[in-house]
């Protein structure tokens, strides 16, 4: 299946408690501190991988 025949448009969700939406650039800075947790992924039972500084969108 082509991932551009799921959408037209990315969604936006939004609720009280959590908004759903495109990543984007200015997400980086957060994105890596939550890879970069290990305690998030400490359940997962696949080694995780962690983003590198040089990772980029």
């Amino acid at each position: 299946m082509k991932k551009t025949s799921l959408f037209s448009a990315f969604p936006y969700i939004r609720t009280d408690e959590i908004t759903l939406r495109k990543i984007e650039k200015s997400d980086v800075d957060e994105l890596f501190s939550i890879y970069n947790n290990e305690n998030i992924f400490r359940f997962r039972p696949e080694k995780s991988e962690k983003i590198s500084p040089q990772w980029k969108i």
